[in-house]
């Protein structure tokens, strides 16, 4: 019998860290996270985390995003 994978609930601060730009280091980190997760885990997410994800990447940020920027963060993840 096969061990079923752990899970990992995503914070919208790992989605964050994957989009900014401003930090490339924190960026990469983020991107080698998910990848890990997908190939090792199962992920979970809330809308909260959506919705937090999207606020902050499309308003609060000085550079904000375009919608399909966001958009591409969130389903390739």
């Amino acid at each position: 019998m096969n061990p079923s994978p752990q899970r990992y609930f995503l914070d919208s601060n790992v989605l964050l860290y994957m989009a900014d730009a401003r930090a490339p280091q924190k960026a990469e980190q983020a991107k080698r996270w998910l990848v890990w997760l997908r190939e090792h885990a199962v992920v979970q997410l809330s809308w909260q985390v959506l919705h937090e994800f999207y606020v902050h990447a499309l308003w609060n940020w000085d550079c904000p995003l375009s919608w399909r920027a966001a958009s591409s963060c969130t389903i390739r993840s």
